[in-house]
Order: structure tokens, then C-alpha cells, then sequence
């Protein structure tokens, strides 16, 4: 049976952090100042992306 809500991957903060190999820190940092795309949703205070808006971000900050 075919489901009727498939998972959608979501990144926040700890994910961004590990494809970059950047400090979790930093990218609040960065985040603050406006160098990540916007967040595709918010869950509380903390901001969520999903892959195909910030992956193109992360390919291009990679350490």
C-alpha cells in the first residue's frame, strides 16, 4: 500500500553542519548574519531547510 504522506528530508542546524563539516556554531552564526537561504519552515525558534533549497549552499560551503 502506497503511503500517503512519504517523509520529506528536512535539515536543520546539526545537519548543515555535518555536510559542511563546519562548527554547528558557525552556522547559527551564519544564519544570524543572513548567508544561509531562508528556511523553508520554522519548528519553534529553530529554522528547518529542505534538501533541495539549502543543498545547493551546502555543495558551495563545504570546508
Amino acid at each position: 500500500m502506497p503511503e500517503d504522506n512519504p517523509e520529506v528530508p528536512l535539515l536543520g542546524y546539526a545537519e548543515i553542519a555535518a555536510a559542511t563539516g563546519q562548527d554547528i556554531g558557525l552556522i547559527r552564526v551564519w544564519m544570524n548574519r543572513g548567508k544561509l537561504p531562508s528556511p523553508d519552515f520554522r519548528l519553534g525558534q529553530s529554522p528547518g531547510w529542505l534538501e533541495e533549497t539549502i543543498d545547493p549552499w551546502i555543495r558551495a560551503n563545504r570546508k
